[in-house]
C-alpha cells in the first residue's frame, strides 16, 4: 500500500505537495475521519473523538442537543400555559357553580314564602276566582 501511496506521491511536483498536505489535514481537521469514528467508544477519548468527529460532526450534536432543550423548552412553557388556562377555568365554572347555587337557594326560599302567604291568605277558599258573568261567557265557547 505504500508503494502505492509512494507512486501517486511521485507524480504530484513538490511544490505542490505542501499544499495538498495542508489541505488535507484542515478536511481532516474539520469533517474528521471516517474510518477512527467506526471505533466503537472513540467519542469519548478526548483527542480521538475530535479526529474522529471534526469540528462539522461536533458542531451538528451541539447544534440537535441545543434544538432538544428549545423544543424541551417549549413543550414546559406550552404546558404551563394549558395548565393556567385550565386553572382560569375551573375558577370560572366555580364561580357560575356558585352563583347558580344561590339563585337555586334564592328561588326555594321565594317559592317557599310564597306557597306560605297562599297558606296564610287561605286565597283557594275564598270563593270563585272568575265571575259568574265571565264564566257563563267562557262556558258558551265551550270551556269548563
Amino acid at each position: 500500500m505504500f508503494i502505492f501511496l509512494n507512486r501517486i506521491l511521485a507524480l504530484v511536483p513538490a511544490r505542490l505537495l505542501l499544499p495538498l498536505i495542508a489541505g488535507m489535514v484542515v478536511i481532516v481537521f474539520y469533517e474528521g475521519l471516517p474510518i477512527v469514528s467506526r471505533i466503537p467508544f472513540v467519542d469519548r477519548v478526548p483527542v480521538l473523538g475530535d479526529l474522529a468527529m471534526g469540528r462539522v460532526g461536533q458542531a451538528r450534536l451541539q447544534g440537535a442537543a441545543v434544538e432538544a432543550l428549545a423544543w424541551q423548552w417549549r413543550a414546559v412553557k406550552q404546558q404551563t400555559e394549558w395548565q393556567v388556562q385550565r386553572r382560569r377555568a375551573q375558577a370560572d365554572l366555580d364561580h357560575l357553580a356558585g352563583a347558580y347555587l344561590q339563585i337555586e337557594a334564592r328561588a326555594a326560599t321565594l317559592e317557599s314564602q310564597f306557597n306560605q302567604e297562599i297558606n296564610d291568605a287561605d286565597i283557594l277558599c275564598s270563593g270563585p276566582v272568575l265571575s259568574e258573568r265571565l264564566s257563563r261567557r267562557l262556558d258558551a265557547i265551550g270551556r269548563d
